[in-house]
């Protein structure tokens, strides 16, 4: 009889083919730090419940999202070893893994900078000496992208001329491709940052080596400013709602915030698709075929013109008026 850790090598070699990369690699990583230190050297078919929640103990309260991945990957592979005919006992039921383990916190927004900030921050990180990480952070807002997606992101994915950056499904979370419509204050910062065409290769922001940047290193931007800000005697850049210093990963929700307060007549579903969420149900899903893309570009224009207006070919004296959709 297998061991849990020989079945999650022949589960991982069987499955991965139908993954991307890198969700094949945090399968396995997970497993192999959080699962084998409790279940690596048990038979297959003696793990139950009692063993799983053993397995989980250590990080359920403490590391909450990590937890519930690896509650469902050893799930995934204990299936795996039943279809295999390796256990016949039935899988550990949900419920009793809930009823013994801690209640956990519930999970936490990030800190976000209130969006009526967002315009004074820019043209303030604007004016100072281009950096990778600083650049990157202004094309995160500018496109309410991830910032993993923004680091990874290519000038071969980029269509000047369409006015578009197109995302394959292994460069989302949702592991569902996605095209950002670009609006002319993101065009205008790829070409302030790189003017040379010639040299626009590989990734858009490079860090050391030519590598990607670290998730960090955008922090690292975001925190100086706020830290500047407070120095020169001023409050800085914080959520209201908490008092914490706003993350790279906030800018999303300041964008969605502007999005329901100052384009009231713009639907919901636009500025959700917009941020790339699944939208509807599963049956809106099926009969909705059109990403809004021409829709979203208004959204994002507006934006874009509110954000940066020094990019948007707006004086700087200029106020931009919300779009008003037709009845």
């Amino acid at each position: 009889m297998p061991t849990f850790a020989k079945a999650l090598e022949e589960a991982h070699e069987a499955l991965k083919s139908g993954w991307a990369d890198k969700t094949a690699k945090a399968f396995k990583t997970s497993l192999e730090e959080h699962a084998l230190p409790k279940l690596g050297a048990m038979p297959v078919d003696v793990i139950g419940s009692a063993e799983v929640i053993a397995a989980l103990a250590p990080i359920w309260t403490d590391k909450p999202e990590m937890a519930r991945k690896v509650r469902s990957r050893i799930g995934q592979v204990l299936a795996f070893a039943k279809a295999r005919g390796w256990r016949s006992d039935a899988l550990p039921d949900a419920r009793e893994l809930r009823s013994g383990l801690s209640k956990q916190s519930k999970g936490k927004s990030f800190p976000a900078m209130p969006f009526g900030d967002v315009p004074a921050f820019f043209a303030s990180e604007l004016s100072k000496d281009a950096t990778a990480s600083r650049f990157a952070v202004l094309f995160v807002i500018l496109t309410a992208a991830r910032s993993g997606e923004v680091r990874e992101a290519t000038w071969e994915k980029v269509d000047l001329a369409a006015r578009t950056w197109t995302r394959t499904a292994e460069d989302m979370k949702m592991r569902t491709g996605h095209v950002v419509t670009l609006s002319e204050a993101s065009l205008s910062l790829l070409e302030r940052w790189q003017p040379d065409e010639a040299l626009r290769k590989g990734l858009i922001f490079p860090g050391a080596r030519g590598r990607p940047l670290s998730d960090m290193s955008l922090s690292k931007a975001l925190r100086s400013a706020h830290d500047a800000e407070v120095k020169a005697g001023r409050v800085g850049y914080l959520d209201p709602r908490n008092n914490k210093v706003a993350t790279v990963h906030g800018f999303r929700s300041s964008f969605r915030d502007w999005a329901a307060e100052r384009m009231p007549t713009m639907p919901a579903m636009v500025a959700e698709m917009a941020l790339a969420h699944k939208v509807g149900n599963a049956t809106e899903q099926a009969y909705l075929r059109s990403d809004l893309r021409d829709m979203r570009r208004a959204l994002m224009d507006s934006w874009g013109r509110f954000a940066a207006p020094a990019l948007s070919g707006l004086p700087a004296n200029v106020t931009a008026l919300p779009l008003q959709l037709e009845a």
